[in-house]
């Protein structure tokens, strides 16, 4: 990947996380922006792999909605309230 590329890549994962800044917030900006860049930098690099790997959109489009059904059906059963 040239080195253009992985600038926008890290640019456009910045936006991407502070676009789900509400959902993560906890009243801790600090901790926020930390668990941001944890799942959000995480989750991005398993996307753009999808991606890499197929150079269809939609299969990262893919891996995306499973990784969202997972954090919304399955993991509210898995870990204890």
């Amino acid at each position: 990947m040239r080195k253009v590329g992985i600038i926008c890549l890290i640019f456009l994962t910045l936006i991407v996380g502070l676009i789900h800044f509400n959902t993560y917030n906890g009243g801790n900006v600090l901790r926020t922006i930390i668990q941001i860049l944890l799942v959000q930098g995480v989750a991005r690099l398993i996307f753009n792999y999808a991606y890499l790997k197929t150079s269809s959109i939609w299969t990262s489009y893919a891996v995306h909605l499973v990784f969202d059904l997972v954090f919304l059906f399955v993991l509210p059963f898995v870990i204890p309230k």
